[in-house]
């Protein structure tokens, strides 16, 4: 018995009484994090009109190392494509409607599709809806959000004007 109680930590901090809040260990630094609907760092982008991308789990806000993970739109009637050298990605689309581009397939796709992404091959997205293309972005090893982070912008930020 005294085996299996050493297995078990005794004393737990406890930050709230609400039962999704974290409880660990006192001295034990938090394995991971929870991220609200309303976290995360919102960007746009100049150079891709109509596509935001919302960086939920990364190297910058959780510590994650070798994955980042965000959700993304594109704007009614707007595409974006694009090639990631390093990163393989998988998608996950949840709202809208319209087509994935991979390779040079082009396919129809709608909530429940799920689309993987290896390293080096085009791929993007035409919404041909009425509404945002909405879709959850995982990236592998994880650099696809550092680049997000030095090419984007908050959202309401004015483009610069191009000579």
């Amino acid at each position: 018995m005294r085996l299996l109680l050493s297995a078990f930590p005794l004393f737990w901090l406890i930050a709230s009484n609400d039962p999704h809040v974290e409880r660990r260990p006192l001295g034990q630094q938090p394995a991971g994090r929870v991220v609200r609907p309303d976290q995360g760092d919102r960007l746009m982008f100049c150079d891709a009109p109509g596509l935001s991308v919302n960086i939920k789990i990364d190297s910058a806000s959780t510590g994650a190392m070798r994955f980042a993970m965000g959700t993304a739109e594109v704007a009614a009637g707007l595409s974006n494509v694009g090639v990631h050298r390093e990163e393989d990605e998988v998608i996950y689309f949840y709202g809208g409607r319209g087509d994935a581009i991979l390779g040079d397939d082009t396919i129809a796709v709608g909530p429940g599709a799920t689309m993987y992404v290896p390293h080096g091959v085009r791929h993007g997205f035409v919404n041909r809806g009425q509404t945002a293309m909405q879709f959850v972005w995982v990236d592998a090893p994880g650099a696809l959000a550092s680049r997000f982070r030095a090419a984007g912008q908050l959202p309401g930020t004015a483009c610069p004007r191009r000579p």
